[in-house]
């Protein structure tokens, strides 16, 4: 983005449906982007699903087919990352299930990523074939 550039209004949901429909042409460019990883934080995934309709994810549920009679619920949780070298890019994300069978304290958070950059951007990789979005950031706190 132009220095100056309201990143805020740049990734508003009209001027990003802008971006997706840019044509570009294949051509070598010199590009230049510090050296990062990002760590998103772990985010429970209960409430999201929930509004998707996926129903009875955190209720108690009756586990004594496998074993004595023990209630217990879910809880899903998913944690994600992406790295930039000179050799490229590369993300993973990992997505995991929680049984709790009694109430306890909720999740530690974790430390806060560290990131060097010298102003706000976005970036997104997609799949080249189906266009399909694997990963799209918006970052604003330098």
């Amino acid at each position: 983005m132009a220095e100056g550039t309201d990143i805020k209004k740049s990734t508003a949901s009209d001027e990003l449906d802008k971006l997706a429909n840019l044509k570009y042409n294949d051509e070598p460019i010199e590009f230049s982007l510090p050296k990062l990883k990002i760590e998103a934080r772990e985010i429970w995934l209960n409430a999201p699903l929930a509004a998707m309709g996926i129903r009875n994810i955190g209720e108690m549920q009756n586990y004594s087919i496998f074993t004595e009679t023990i209630e217990a619920k879910s809880n899903i949780y998913q944690k994600a990352t992406i790295e930039f070298t000179e050799e490229g890019a590369e993300g993973a994300a990992i997505t995991w299930n929680g049984m709790v069978t009694a109430p306890g304290p909720d999740a530690p958070v974790p430390a806060k990523p560290v990131m060097n950059v010298n102003r706000p951007f976005v970036f997104f990789i997609n799949e080249t074939t189906t266009g399909a979005c694997l990963f799209a950031t918006r970052v604003t706190d330098l």
